[in-house]
């Protein structure tokens, strides 16, 4: 290369340089930065939308399916995941039971006996072994 090409590159990087500093201002990695927390935000708010206060949920529905419990909670979100893609109202409790905790995956919205048998018998022939559970027994 020569002096001349060497000289316009250099000047060429310290331009692009300067302008990034005074006109940019860095303000695109400002918004990379603030797009990538809300992202985490939204993944964060639609985990959370599964775990519920089951007391709270008692009065909605007088029959409850439990479909699985894991002592896993990526394991539980998963089966949640799957059952909202199944048109299913999910959602998980947390519960500790002899110093392990437990993450216990059900169905609610269910408001009479008929609905709940044949949501129990969709549940079934998915290949789960759902527990019908009435009128808030066993939370």
């Amino acid at each position: 290369m020569t002096k001349e090409r060497i000289t316009g590159l250099m000047i060429i990087g310290l331009f692009l340089i300067l302008f990034s500093e005074f006109f940019l201002n860095y303000d695109g990695i400002d918004l990379i930065r603030s797009y990538g927390k809300k992202q985490n935000k939204i993944a964060e708010d639609y985990e959370n939308s599964f775990f519920f206060d089951e007391e709270s949920l008692i009065g909605k529905s007088d029959w409850i399916i439990q479909i699985a419990a894991f002592e896993s909670i990526e394991e539980s979100m998963n089966l949640a995941r799957k059952l909202e893609k199944s048109g299913y109202q999910a959602y998980i409790t947390r519960r500790e039971i002899s110093e392990k905790v437990i993450y216990r995956v059900r169905v609610f919205g269910l408001t009479s006996k008929t609905k709940s048998d044949k949501k129990f018998k969709e549940l079934k022939e998915m290949g789960f072994s759902p527990t019908l559970i009435r009128d808030g027994y066993a939370l």
